[in-house]
This record gives C-alpha cells, sequence and structure tokens, in this order.
C-alpha cells in the first residue's frame, strides 16, 4: 500500500520514529471500513431477521393447537437462544457482524415474547405501552453489544410509540425524550470515533426525520401555529448542520440540512398562500405550550447560528430566516395578506439568492435548486392569482427558458475556467 511505503521510507531516512509510523498507520487503519465487513454485516443482518420472521410464521402454523404452557416456552424460546448467541459473541469478541446479527435478533426476539406472553394470558395494554417496554428493554444493547443497528432501531421505535399514541393537546410524550436521550450518547461518540462511517450518516438521517415526525406532539392543536414551530425546527436542524463540528464531515451534516432546508421551504411555501393566514381570524395565533416549545426551539436554533458564525461560518440567507420568520408571523396581527406578501417576496429573494450562488461556484446543482424554487412560487401562483391563461403560461415560458439559458451559460464559464485553468499550468 502506498501509505505504508511512505512510511518505510521515512523510517529508513529516520524522519520520523518507529512510534510514529505504528500511530500513523493505526489512525488510518481506524478510519477503513472494509466493504466485506459492511456487507458481512448487513447480510448477517437482514438473515436474523428473515430468520426471526421464519420461526414465528412456522409456529403461527399450529398455534392454536398447543396449550398455554407449551405457547409459553415457544414465546421465550427464540429470546432465550438470542440471549445465548449474544453472550457467545460477548465472551468470544466477535466481530462487528456477528455482535449486530445477535442484537437485531435479541431485539426482535423481545418484542415477540412480550407480544405473544400478552396474547396467551390476555394481558391488557395499549400499543405506545407496548413499544415503549420493548424499546426500553433493547436499548441496552446499544452499549452491551456495540450495535448500531439497534440505535437506529431505537430511534424508529422512539418515534413509532410517540406517534401512535394520543399525543398532543393534553398529553406530553415525555419517554421520546428518554429514548432519544438515552441513545444519543453513543451517536456522538461512534461520530468521535468514525465521523465517515454509514451508521453516523444513517442517524444524521434518522434523527432530524424522527424529530419532524414528532413534533407536533408536543404542540397545542392551534393550527396555524404550527407553522411557526416547523419553521423553527427547520431552522434549528438547518443552523445545526453548519456547525463546525457536523460542518467538517459533510455527509454526517447532509441530513440535518437537508431535512432543515425542506422544511424551511414547505413552510413558506404553505405561508404563501392568503387564505392558510385567514385561519388565525377564528383560530388564534398560538397556545401557551406551543409557544414554550416554540421559545425553546427558538433559542436553540439562534444558539446555533450564533456558534456556526462564531466559527468562521457566516450566516447565510436561509439562517437569517430564524430571526426573519418570527416578525413575519406577527405581521398576521396587522392583515391577514401581509404574511403570505412577505413569503412570497422572501421565496423570490431566497431563489436569487440560490441562483447567484450557483453560478458564482460553478454548481449546477445549486443552480438548479434556484430555479426549481423559482418555479414551484410561479406554479404556486398559478392556483390562487386571478390571471388569465395566456399570461400564466408566459410566466411558465420564461422560468422554463430561464432554466435552459442559465445551466447553458454556466456550462460555457465552466468550460472557459477550466481551459484558463489549463493554460495558466502550461
Amino acid at each position: 500500500m502506498p501509505l505504508k511505503k511512505d512510511l518505510a521510507e521515512l523510517l529508513a531516512h529516520n524522519v520520523i520514529s518507529l512510534t510514529t509510523a505504528r500511530d500513523i498507520e493505526r489512525y488510518y487503519d481506524s478510519k477503513k471500513q472494509p466493504a466485506g465487513n459492511l456487507l458481512l454485516t448487513i447480510f448477517g443482518i437482514a438473515g436474523s431477521a428473515l430468520a426471526g420472521l421464519g420461526i414465528i410464521l412456522i409456529f403461527a402454523h399450529n398455534w392454536d393447537a398447543f396449550t398455554k404452557p407449551v405457547k409459553t416456552g415457544l414465546a421465550f424460546l427464540p429470546l432465550v437462544l438470542s440471549q445465548a448467541f449474544a453472550a457467545w459473541c460477548i465472551i468470544k469478541k466477535k466481530g462487528p457482524a456477528f455482535k449486530e446479527s445477535a442484537a437485531t435478533l435479541l431485539f426482535f426476539s423481545v418484542g415477540a415474547a412480550i407480544s405473544l406472553v400478552a396474547q396467551i394470558y390476555n394481558l391488557p395494554g395499549d400499543m405506545p405501552t407496548f413499544l415503549c417496554t420493548w424499546t426500553l428493554l433493547c436499548l441496552p444493547l446499544v452499549y452491551v453489544l456495540d450495535s448500531q443497528m439497534c440505535a437506529l432501531l431505537t430511534i424508529l421505535f422512539a418515534t413509532w410509540y410517540t406517534g401512535s399514541g394520543p399525543y398532543g393537546s393534553h398529553n406530553i410524550p415525555y419517554m421520546y425524550m428518554v429514548l432519544v436521550g438515552l441513545v444519543l450518547p453513543y451517536y456522538i461518540t461512534s461520530y468521535k470515533k468514525q465521523p465517515d462511517s454509514n451508521f453516523v450518516n444513517f442517524f444524521g438521517w434518522a434523527l432530524p426525520l424522527s424529530l419532524m415526525v414528532v413534533l407536533n406532539t408536543f404542540a397545542e392543536g392551534i393550527t396555524l401555529f404550527y407553522l411557526a414551530l416547523y419553521m423553527v425546527m427547520g431552522c434549528l436542524l438547518y443552523n445545526a448542520g453548519r456547525l463546525p463540528v457536523l460542518a467538517k464531515n459533510p455527509r454526517a451534516a447532509y441530513g440535518y440540512r437537508t431535512v432543515g432546508l425542506l422544511s424551511i421551504v414547505t413552510v413558506l411555501f404553505t405561508g404563501s398562500f392568503h387564505l392558510v393566514w385567514e385561519v388565525a381570524l377564528y383560530d388564534g395565533i398560538a397556545g401557551d405550550r406551543s409557544l414554550i416549545v416554540w421559545g425553546i426551539l427558538f433559542v436553540a436554533a439562534v444558539v446555533a447560528a450564533g456558534a456556526a458564525w462564531q466559527k468562521g461560518q457566516k450566516p447565510d440567507m436561509v439562517s437569517w430566516i430564524t430571526v426573519l420568520f418570527p416578525a413575519i408571523y406577527l405581521s398576521v396581527l396587522i392583515h391577514h395578506a401581509l404574511p403570505a406578501i412577505l413569503c412570497n417576496v422572501l421565496l423570490l429573494i431566497l431563489s436569487v439568492v440560490t441562483i447567484n450562488r450557483g453560478i458564482a461556484q460553478y454548481n449546477f446543482g445549486t443552480l438548479n435548486l434556484g430555479l426549481g424554487l423559482l418555479a414551484i412560487l410561479v406554479a404556486c401562483r398559478f392556483f390562487d392569482l386571478e390571471i388569465s391563461f395566456a399570461l400564466r403560461g408566459l410566466m411558465f415560458l420564461v422560468v422554463g427558458t430561464g432554466f435552459f439559458v442559465a445551466n447553458l451559460i454556466l456550462a460555457k464559464r465552466k468550460k472557459t475556467q477550466t481551459l484558463n485553468t489549463i493554460h495558466n499550468e502550461n
């Protein structure tokens, strides 16, 4: 390998010591993720899940013919076997593939045992309690077996638990915060050890999506205020993705920034329709608990933006929306049509700024994102503006032509820049 050859050469010329060479080699080895091990882990997890499903189906075929003691024994059999497999993996210090397989099999065995025992003895209960108990019992597997799959399953089942319960106006899903809080240290530790790992990247998508799904369960049923809540959550996620600790690894930050940006843009497009704001005339604009949740998220979003700015990440247009949208939202108190106008103006500015940044950076993705935002804005106004079909058609024609012309100009500029670079090097 080139690294070993370079280290050998440096050692031969006494540039570095043997200890330093070993430290360098260990550092780069720790960053590697062999494709074979990853595939083995994936197939091990899939095999464990399929094996568990097969066992359940075999038992289900003759389930009614069994007595209660036999049913109870069969309910606990997969759990006992899975625990034995997990113990063997720990004692023998097996690799990640074996541990992930054991943890996944044990995770689903616990759920199967709980549900089967409850069915056999007709125990009372509901879905949220079942999911919460199941997830809490399996959460130690994340740390005991160093299971990345169980960490992701914890986020998934915590989200499912929150969504299945009667939460919202009267109840707050406190256990969701407990479950996520208990698994976060594992994510942070994994990020410090291997910031480029697939688990870190997957978790960077799972956590923001989960937060978006459960956000409405922490608020009261004030319809209009959901716009403010999802906007501030989007700003928090986007600003968090710009923090230096995440920004140094673009793949790890991509989930936070993408989910945050999608939330921000969705709220702005929703708010660009004036009919949305008429709800404030008879439904109010906020509830007490919703304001508390919004206040906590707003402070966190501003702190994240400030921390990123302090570390050299200057606020971009999207970051400024964190403090601009509260003013837009409160403008409904002046007139119910004013927030819609301001949302349209903000979307137009955001589109133009994004297009300009794409051209300046010679980035086709950023350019087309800005053009796409502009096209969607035009399409939205197609439905709520009283204008002729000829004018509407002209608007779409202009936007479509803009797509073609902007990409053509950028392609020519990029080609010219490449030729100039080659000429300067020669």
